[in-house]
């Protein structure tokens, strides 16, 4: 009995019309590289493997005309920082750098082996390169910067002044003085004893008057 091609149970399965399928294992998503990737890269990289076909691996990118269809913006900058993360990471390289009159730039991922294709020069691979396990996830530290000094220097307000009565004891109207708020604690008790023994003292006087007239009334 024959052989049946793979292309044969492809049309008798139906599964060309369901497509390719894009394998990303549990070491990969595991792994520190992987996972300190930036969504924005996790999401170019994920662009790229909805292009690959199991035979197109090198061949892979992303034009200009399909960044809106899949979520990025229509300048580009997105998925050009998300290549440029990718290709650093080892997830992806460039096999072709593209040009105006050449045509776009093409890619591979490095989790599947890559295939060859005249639109590169890159040759097939048997096994997957797996660059990303290569590079080491560095960290930088970056220091603070030192907290500006402060500008603000607390209001003071100038002294003011405030009129206060003042009196003495051979004259008991009250006159008045200009004095300093600050100074006020020790005149203000000055001026009080003062106040209230000038007002004893017109009292009396009143009381000796009215005692006069009314004995001078009853003569």
């Amino acid at each position: 009995m024959a052989k049946r091609s793979s292309r044969d149970r492809e049309k008798h399965k139906g599964r060309m019309s369901e497509g390719g399928f894009f394998r990303l294992t549990h070491f990969v998503l595991r792994s520190e590289q992987f996972q300190t990737l930036s969504p924005r890269a996790v999401k170019v990289f994920m662009a790229l493997g909805a292009e690959y076909n199991n035979r197109n691996n090198g061949s892979l990118a992303l034009p200009r005309s399909q960044l809106v269809a899949r979520g990025f913006g229509r300048n580009g900058n997105q998925a050009a920082e998300g290549l440029k993360e990718l290709i650093a990471a080892g997830f992806v390289i460039c096999t072709r750098p593209g040009k105006l009159r050449v045509g776009p730039s093409y890619y591979a991922i490095t989790i599947e082996p890559i295939n060859a294709s005249d639109k590169h020069q890159h040759p097939d691979e048997l096994v997957a390169s797996h660059l990303w396990r290569r590079k080491s996830v560095s960290t930088e530290t970056v220091q603070t910067p030192a907290p500006k000094p402060c500008k603000w220097t607390p209001r003071i307000e100038p002294p003011s002044t405030k009129t206060v009565p003042v009196a003495t004891i051979s004259d008991p109207i009250p006159s008045t003085k200009t004095v300093h708020l600050y100074k006020l604690p020790s005149e203000a008790r000055l001026c009080s004893a003062a106040i209230g023994s000038a007002a004893v003292a017109c009292d009396l006087e009143l009381a000796e008057e009215v005692n006069l007239d009314a004995e001078e009334f009853s003569e």
